[in-house]
C-alpha cells in the first residue's frame, strides 16, 4: 500500500483533512478579505473543503489541484451537490507539475500539503508564481514548538522552527500576517 492510498483510507470520514475547523478556516477566510470576486487557487486541495467553504460563504471562485483521482472525483462531485460547480474547477494532477496561470489569483493556498511542491520554501516560490503581485498565501505548515531541536531528528523530519518559517517567508518577500495554529 503506497502513501497515497493510505490517505484515501485514514481520511475517508473526514472532510476538513488537516487537523483544522471550520471556525478556524473561515477565520482566515475573513483576515484575507475574501469577496466574490477573488480567485483562489489551492494547492493539494484534498477534498475541496476550503474551496467549498469559502464558496459558499464569500463567494469566491477557485481551482483545485490534487494527485489522488478518489479525492478529486469528491470533491468534484461535493461542489455539484453545493451549487459551486460553475465557480469551481477540480484538476486531478500533480501540482508540482501544473501549468497554472501566473499572476491569476487573489490567493493562493496550500494547507498541510508543502511536500507535494517540495517543501515550505520552495511551496512559497511556487505559489508567489500564481498570485498577482498584492495576492495572498495561505500556508498550513507542520513546525517543532521548541526551539531545541536535536539537528540529527530536525533534518530527518525537514520540519522547520517557527522562527525558521518567518525567516524563510521573509526572504521569499513575504511578512505573515496571521497565524492561527491546528488543534
Amino acid at each position: 500500500m503506497n502513501f497515497l492510498e493510505l490517505k484515501d483510507i485514514s481520511e475517508h470520514f473526514i472532510e476538513l483533512i488537516n487537523p483544522f475547523s471550520t471556525k478556524k478556516a473561515f477565520e482566515i477566510g475573513d483576515v484575507l478579505g475574501l469577496k466574490p470576486s477573488d480567485c483562489v487557487i489551492d494547492f493539494g486541495c484534498g477534498y475541496g473543503e476550503w474551496l467549498r467553504l469559502w464558496g459558499e460563504r464569500y463567494g469566491i471562485s477557485g481551482v483545485g489541484i490534487d494527485l489522488r483521482q478518489h479525492a478529486c472525483e469528491r470533491a468534484q462531485k461535493k461542489m455539484g451537490d453545493h451549487g459551486l460547480g460553475g465557480q469551481m474547477q477540480i484538476i486531478c494532477a500533480d501540482a508540482s507539475r501544473y501549468a497554472f496561470p501566473e499572476g491569476k489569483f487573489d490567493v493562493a493556498c496550500c494547507v498541510g500539503a508543502s511536500f507535494i511542491l517540495g517543501g515550505f520554501q520552495p511551496s512559497i516560490r511556487a505559489m508567489k508564481k500564481s498570485i498577482h503581485p498584492s495576492g495572498k498565501l495561505v500556508m498550513g505548515e507542520v513546525y517543532w514548538r521548541k526551539s531545541q531541536v536535536p539537528s540529527e531528528i530536525a533534518e530527518k523530519e525537514n520540519f522547520h522552527r517557527e522562527v525558521d518559517i518567518l525567516k524563510i517567508s521573509r526572504e521569499e518577500g513575504f511578512e505573515i500576517e496571521y497565524v492561527v495554529r491546528a488543534s
